[in-house]
Parts: structure tokens; sequence; C-alpha cells
């Protein structure tokens, strides 16, 4: 009975042990691969210029989409068929309100890489341009924590510029100042982390900081980003205006 004990226990301690760490993988899409895309944001903020009241200020967006794969180069889609099932944009000003639907909304586009990104039907290129415009290019995020083993409780720090494509950080005006991950387990056969994001402005003349933090859902043989929930808090004080803010952004990726 005693070695049926100790033969329990040494058959155990892998699998806990195993428990506590990651590793994700780096399986790649292949053509012929479907997968739905939905993500929403919604800034809330009170914008003081100097002798002027306060003026409340609201922005949503939501946008749900379809990706069919119609072909792979070194791990990276280059060809694909998108529909925008839903892409609404709303702005709220005091008693203002402007936007709604985009044009591209229930429409399916074939994109291709390239420079310019090749859009099919071509009526409506540079929206779909605007909105895939990292079409064809790696993932910077996926790549950074592909191939990667994670401790639970552990904070990793990644590159700045490795949130970019998640983040907007391409945006010409704000850049990501810090980027961190800590891996909290496994949510079913998925990977389960704390995220934590800083932003600012770029412009020298505006103190503008995102400060965010949420979770996230990887996918552990793709190192897909699953799902992501996160809420935080936009400030600015300088000479041109004063911000105090709310952001949520939320995304998920199904099959």
């Amino acid at each position: 009975m005693r070695s049926l004990i100790l033969l329990s226990l040494v058959l155990l301690v892998p699998a806990i042990a195993a428990a506590d760490s990651v590793k994700l993988g780096t399986k790649a899409p292949t053509a012929g691969e479907t997968w739905n895309e939905e993500k929403s944001s919604n800034l809330a903020m009170n914008i003081t210029v100097k002798g002027q009241p306060p003026v409340p200020m609201v922005i949503s967006e939501t946008e749900r989409k379809k990706v069919v794969v119609l072909a792979v180069k070194d791990a990276v889609v280059t060809k694909a068929k998108i529909t925008y099932e839903k892409k609404t944009k709303v702005q709220k000003s005091g008693a203002n309100e402007k936007g709604g639907a985009s044009p591209l909304e229930g429409k399916t586009y074939t994109i291709s890489a390239g420079t310019p990104i090749g859009v099919e039907p071509a009526a409506d290129a540079e929206a779909v341009r605007k909105e895939e415009k990292r079409f064809g290019k790696p993932d910077k995020l996926r790549n950074a924590v592909a191939g990667k083993e994670y401790t639970k409780g552990k904070v990793v720090e990644l590159k700045p510029e490795d949130g970019h494509d998640v983040f907007g950080g391409d945006n010409p005006d704000f850049e990501v100042g810090k980027l961190t991950l800590e891996y909290l387990g496994m949510d079913g056969t998925n990977a389960k982390f704390a995220i934590a994001v800083q932003m600012r402005s770029k412009k020298p003349d505006q103190k503008m900081s995102m400060d965010f933090k949420g979770t996230a859902i990887v996918e552990v043989p793709t190192s897909e980003l699953l799902q992501m929930d996160l809420t935080g808090t936009v400030k600015q004080d300088d000479a041109s205006a004063k911000v105090d803010g709310t952001l949520e952004m939320k995304g998920r990726r199904w099959k």
C-alpha cells in the first residue's frame, strides 16, 4: 500500500509542476482556416480647455468580422476574404452626436499582401487598406510570446514595440511605454495572463498618458490572442487642455 501511495505521488508531482508553467507554441495558420473576430472600445472623458467649462465626450467603436484564410507565407496570412459583419463608430460630445455604421459594414472583400494592399472589389479599397494596414505583416505580439515558457506569478516585461499591433502604438501620436504579462494559469486548454499596458503621447508639448490593466486568454499551440478585457484611465494636463477619462477595450476571436 505504501509503495502505491509513493507511486501516486511520483506521478502526481509532474502534473502539478506542469500547471505552474506553460510554453506557448508556434503553430502557424493554414489556408482554409476560418475564424471570427470581435472588438469594442468605449472612451468616456471630460475635456477642459482653458477658460471653458468641462465638455463630456464619449467615443464608442464596435467591429465584428469573419476571416477566411486563402494563402499563407512564412507563417503570415498573405491573402484572405474578410466580411465586416458589424462596424460602427459613434462620438457624443455634449448634446451633439455623429458617426454610425461604416460604409464597409455588411460587405465582403478579398485582400492580398503587398504595397499597396490589394483589395477586391476595389470600390472601397482605401477604406479597407486603412482598416487592414498591418495585413500581410508579422504579428509582433504573437511572435514575441511564441515559443517561450511562462511561470505562474512571474511578471515578464516585453519590448514596448511588441505591443504596437494590438494597442495602436503605430498611431503617430502615441507609443507604448511599458507592456507586461503575468501567467495566471490555465483556462481550460488555453493560457490566462494578466496584462498591463502604459501608453503616452509622443508630442513633447502634450502630456497625455493611458494606463490599462486586465486579462488575456491565449491559445497555447498557436500563441494567438483569443480574448482580451482591459480597463484603464486616460489623463492629460498641459497648456492645451485637461482630460480625465476612462477607457474599456474588449476583444475576442473564435472559430
